[in-house]
């Protein structure tokens, strides 16, 4: 391969590897969105239920029971509302979607003068990486990651070891 496209080629796999990193970092905060929208209905079940003790206490207690639960609904529907969405868009604004583009041109920048040994190492990486959904490959691609630790100057990458930290996510992630 001329190395005019093993640059290019390399290029847009070092974006693809901060594109899947973004990717990941935004499913965790849509998993923390959903989390406290989970909370939030938990609350608001247990107001409703609040609400329907006051109308079932109605004939005991007298319309004050009805009055009370629905002020209660509705002061604490709002102030769980508020609370939900402020914790929302606080775990919403942790996420800066330029840091992929960011990260990818600082790994770039920073990558090591590449001898054909390792251009071949890293052209089986790239290969890995694009099958690592195929049974196996993970493995393999793990295992690469693994042998390329023995060569200081890829180990220091900081490529390598954001894919390294990729990898061991997406493989928590699935379980």
């Amino acid at each position: 391969m001329p190395e005019a496209a093993f640059e290019a080629e390399l290029r847009a796999w070092v974006d693809q590897v901060y594109r899947r990193r973004g990717q990941l970092a935004r499913r965790r905060v849509e998993a923390r969105v959903f989390e406290l929208l989970e909370r939030e209905r938990r609350w608001l079940t247990l107001l409703t239920i609040v609400v329907m003790l006051g109308i079932y206490g109605t004939p005991f207690i007298g319309a004050a029971s009805v009055a009370g639960g629905l002020a209660a609904l509705y002061i604490g529907s709002i102030a769980s509302g508020l609370i939900a969405v402020r914790y929302a868009s606080r775990v919403e604004r942790s996420v800066d979607p330029s840091e992929p583009v960011r990260a990818a041109a600082e790994a770039w920048e920073t990558r090591p003068a590449l001898d054909p040994a390792r251009r071949a190492r890293l052209l089986r990486l790239m290969n890995l990486f694009r099958v690592a959904h195929l049974p196996g490959a993970r493995e393999l691609l793990v295992a690469e990651l693994g042998e390329l630790s023995a060569d200081p100057d890829l180990a220091g990458w900081r490529l390598i070891r954001d894919l390294k930290e990729l990898i061991l996510a997406e493989r928590s992630a699935l379980g």
